[in-house]
């Protein structure tokens, strides 16, 4: 038994070092970068306020907080922000290097080799350049290697550029990612091809998540010191009703406030809307409702309505709140009834961030997505839907099912100061929505494609909410090492 144990601690420790690539620069257009990890530490420790909920930030931006760091922030603080610095304020800056992933499951070897270059330019003091590219070349009879709730970080086309080498077949897939912005720190209009986050939680977030799928990318954010106005718009690529199929002519509209009354306060409300089949100027109105919008065309489409806070708390405490809602039953729940219908995601969770060289921060969250939450039936008579909460058939937020929730501690360290180590643990729990203790009561899986309606076309969510109610919840823990 013992030596099994070592062989399976060994096979780790080898895994490990076989996924080592070479060290890549720095992707603005990328929230999934390394830089947004210490953006996040350096806002709860205070050293940055009032950072705009939508991202990536353009350099423009980035610029102004790594200046500030290098004023305000620690002696290693500065350190890690120089060497940002000094990248971004080139005009031109290129880095490449390869990558390999590689692994062996039942007899089975998988690799995906490739070749990954950045690009970060400084056009203009008001114009900026950021991307990515990479051409993999993939071996695939053992599949992915991914855990459950764990998406790709990487957006690889999924064109018909196969070859044969060495007797074997490959895949050879590439990706994009690229953003412009132009304007200043405090004004700035970004387009590109990107991932996105949105919101106080900088990682899989209830509303964008930088795990989801890039999307294409338009947005303005207006930056002051009373609040930040952000408007975008994202154009997406719907499947059919079980996620299949590629249709074109897919958006969300988005717009957001934050309000900073106090120092130690902010107060966030935003709009979204998803809808397809056209193109709808209504909805770049900044100053509107979006559910009013949908009501003068006829309530075609999808809108959701959200709210958030951050209270910040002495010894360098945070407490963050989010709350995203599709459809709420109002006439229920003043009345204390929370047993009927809502379709919402609630985010919530706190972060210390101590003065210990150490100890970088401590942070603990709690996500819960009820029934039929991202889910929406489509009216139009295509195969496509247009209205789901998706992109490429993902969630757009967090990779979770409908009626799920999930709580995650993490702990980041530097023990060395050419060292940051990040320890994290998950606890996650589903269950189908369209079951009532072991009752069926739709027809559905309880997935992103089960909306919730029978196949006689009957809601099944009207009066109720099934959130954990069934005999069956799948439970799963992980834990991880960065």
């Amino acid at each position: 038994m013992i030596f099994k144990i070592i062989n399976k601690i060994m096979f780790f420790i080898l895994c490990f070092f076989v996924s080592l690539s070479f060290l890549q620069g720095l992707t603005v257009s990328n929230p999934n970068d390394e830089l947004y990890e210490y953006l996040t530490v350096w806002e709860n420790r205070g050293v940055l306020k009032k950072l705009p909920p939508l991202r990536p930030y353009p350099a423009q931006l980035i610029i102004k907080l790594l200046k500030d760091v290098s004023s305000h922030g620690s002696e290693r603080d500065v350190k890690i922000a120089d060497a940002y610095l000094k990248k971004l304020n080139k005009s031109v800056s290129f880095t490449a290097g390869l990558v390999n992933d590689s692994r062996f499951s039942d007899g089975k070897y998988y690799s995906a080799t490739g070749v990954h270059g950045e690009i970060e330019s400084l056009i203009s003091p008001f114009v900026t350049l950021s991307g990515s590219a990479n051409v993999f070349l993939i071996d695939k009879p053992a599949g992915d290697l991914l855990p459950s709730y764990v998406r790709s970080d990487r957006d690889l086309l999924p064109d018909w550029a196969d070859m044969n080498l060495f007797g074997k077949h490959f895949f050879v897939r590439q990706g994009i990612n690229t953003m412009t912005a132009f304007g200043t720190d405090t004004l700035y209009f970004q387009l590109g091809l990107v991932r996105n986050s949105f919101g106080p939680f900088f990682d899989d977030g209830a509303v964008l998540s930088p795990d989801a799928p890039q999307t294409g990318h338009f947005s303005f954010t207006w930056r002051s010191k009373l609040f930040t106005f952000t408007s975008a718009l994202l154009e997406l690529t719907a499947t059919d009703n079980s996620g299949k199929g590629r249709f074109p002519g897919k958006f969300l509209a988005m717009h957001s406030i934050n309000l900073y009354p106090r120092d130690w306060l902010e107060f966030g409300i935003f709009e979204t809307v998803v809808y397809g089949g056209r193109f709808e100027p209504l909805y770049l109105i900044p100053f509107s409702e979006y559910f009013y919008l949908q009501g003068v065309l006829g309530f075609p489409d999808n809108s959701l309505l959200g709210f958030s806070s951050r209270v910040i708390l002495p010894y360098n405490l945070n407490f963050d709140f989010l709350l995203y809602a599709d459809d709420l039953q109002f006439d229920d729940m003043i009345r204390f009834h929370f047993n009927t219908k809502y379709k919402l995601s609630l985010q919530a969770g706190i972060t210390w961030t101590p003065d210990i060289k150490e100890i970088s921060q401590l942070s603990i969250d709690y996500i819960l997505v009820t029934p039929y939450m991202y889910t929406h039936k489509d009216e139009s008579n295509g195969p496509q839907n247009y209205t789901n909460y998706t992109q490429f058939g993902e969630n757009l937020g967090p990779d979770l099912e409908p009626n799920s929730d999930r709580i995650t501690l993490k702990i980041q360290t530097t023990p060395f100061d050419f060292l940051d180590v990040g320890i994290i643990g998950r606890y996650i729990r589903h269950g189908n929505g369209s079951v009532d203790g072991s009752v069926n009561v739709g027809d559905g899986d309880g997935s992103l494609f089960d909306d919730g309606y029978d196949n006689n076309g009957v809601c099944t969510f009207q009066d109720t909410t099934r959130f954990m109610t069934q005999d069956i919840i799948e439970r799963t823990f992980q834990t991880g090492l960065t």
